[in-house]
């Protein structure tokens, strides 16, 4: 009956030239689309009664049943018959947790906030709100823009070579760069190799440097330049007074550096407690992991991911795979044990209390 409902509502539906729309002979359509029909309804059909026995009986399953392999069915719209369909399920494993009754405690840590933490994060903040100043002499913590200009052996300027602006920290300069930099006045230069100015690789001293984004022919860019410097900058923490805690808290916020010190230990307290909180987890998942041990029907697991991955696989890729997928099943299988156990269902108000949480600290 379901055949000939589908095959009758097709009738209505198709596009045959010669007929108008709607009135495509029933015939021509069981001839053309029939044994379509027939596979689809059958999978239907399959589809509830196997899982309706699943169900029926309480039959723990891993993943979902698959037709045996080496079946040949012969389906044809026009001779219907009984077909018999074999499917492949692997069982759920019995999983215990007996361990955890004499396993010993897990250990909580809290981190202690040191005085350091809270006036490194308070210098944090002032230089997040720095100003600029434009001195005259050169300090380790400054900010230099250079012209950068390619030069050829005698200090004449190389033709077609490499001249640009570019900004370095002195910071990260080497030592012997650095030496040559700090007495530096403005507009005077120095003759140097800038692939040697700090510690990076050729590639990204010709980027951030150079400012080269065609790296194709950079073995052309020679190794002795002039840079000219043109200005340095330096960043001066914002000072500690009312004006800084508007700007950085709002009106609401702590009006001293007692309440900023209360107010920052408070959040590193929160941070570090939930990095414990992950380190506690993630012990307490390796010790389960570790002494929860149960088969799994690696067989018909891996036929499983064969037969129901979108993209071809080859069975090479799935053995490369496998452990990692089944480590991953089994915290699956024992996460959902725990959760029946002990009765534990998520609201809805706990989502939207995490999603909140997860974009405040975003």
């Amino acid at each position: 009956p379901n055949i000939k409902k589908e095959i009758n509502t097709l009738a209505k539906k198709v596009v045959i030239k010669g007929f108008r729309p709607g009135m495509v002979p029933v015939g021509m359509v069981k001839k053309m689309y029939g044994n379509s029909v027939l596979a689809e309804e059958l999978n239907k059909l399959l589809n509830e009664e196997v899982y309706k026995y699943i169900n029926d009986n309480k039959i723990e399953i891993i993943a979902s049943p698959i037709p045996a392999s080496d079946q040949k069915l012969d389906i044809d719209i026009n001779s219907l018959k009984d077909i018999d369909f074999t499917y492949e399920v692997g069982h759920a494993p019995d999983i215990s947790l007996s361990f955890i009754e004499t396993a010993p405690a897990f250990p909580k840590y809290k981190i202690k906030v040191e005085d350091k933490m809270l006036d490194d994060e308070i210098l944090r903040v002032r230089q997040r709100f720095a100003t600029h100043e434009y001195p005259e002499n050169i300090t380790e913590k400054d900010v230099l823009t250079f012209t950068v200009e390619e030069i050829n052996a005698d200090g004449t300027p190389r033709e077609g070579g490499k001249n640009t602006v570019t900004t370095v920290t002195v910071e990260l300069l080497k030592d012997d760069a650095k030496a040559k930099v700090l007495p530096l006045k403005k507009q005077e230069s120095f003759e140097y190799n800038v692939f040697e100015l700090m510690d990076r690789d050729r590639e990204a001293i010709a980027k951030n440097i150079l400012n080269i984004n065609d790296l194709s022919k950079l073995n052309e860019v020679g190794d002795k330049f002039r840079l000219t410097l043109n200005n340095i900058t330096r960043s001066v923490p914002a000072v500690i007074n009312e004006e800084f805690f508007v700007k950085v808290y709002g009106e609401n916020g702590p009006k001293t550096e007692e309440e900023m010190h209360a107010n920052i230990k408070a959040d590193l307290e929160t941070y570090f407690d939930g990095q414990t909180d992950s380190l506690l987890v993630n012990e307490i998942y390796k010790d389960i992991m570790e002494k929860v041990d149960f088969p799994l029907p690696d067989d018909f697991l891996k036929r499983w991911i064969n037969i129901t991955n979108e993209k071809a696989v080859t069975q090479e890729e799935i053995e490369k795979d496998y452990p990692g997928f089944a480590k991953s099943l089994r915290w699956n299988l024992i996460s959902k044990k725990i959760v029946g156990e002990q009765n534990i269902e998520v609201t809805d108000e706990e989502v939207t209390q995490r999603v909140r949480a997860n974009m405040i600290q975003q």
